[in-house]
């Protein structure tokens, strides 16, 4: 196996390349760490960060649905929700 090169730094494209092939592919860590020539610790690292950011996304979508209805619970609900994304 090569040496890996230390601190080496990743693109953003590059690691979502590596997240949506390991998912489209059904790989393992392991496996797509391999493919791509990094750590698999790496790539579980940046799944997790994927996976974060699909769940503030998702979260801000329905933000918006809540804020789209004029009752005083869609306001604390935007109030909780906002105080959890900051």
């Amino acid at each position: 196996m090569p040496k890996r090169v230390p601190n080496k730094k990743y693109t953003p494209g590059f690691k979502k390349l590596v997240v949506e092939t390991m998912r489209k592919e059904k790989l393992s860590y392991r496996e797509t760490a391999e493919r791509f020539g990094i750590r698999h610790k790496r790539v579980r690292d940046w799944e997790r960060v994927n996976l974060r950011r699909v769940h503030i996304s998702a979260c801000k979508r329905l933000l918006g649905v809540f804020l789209s209805y004029s009752s005083p619970k869609s306001v604390e609900a935007h109030k909780y929700i906002h105080k959890f994304l900051t």
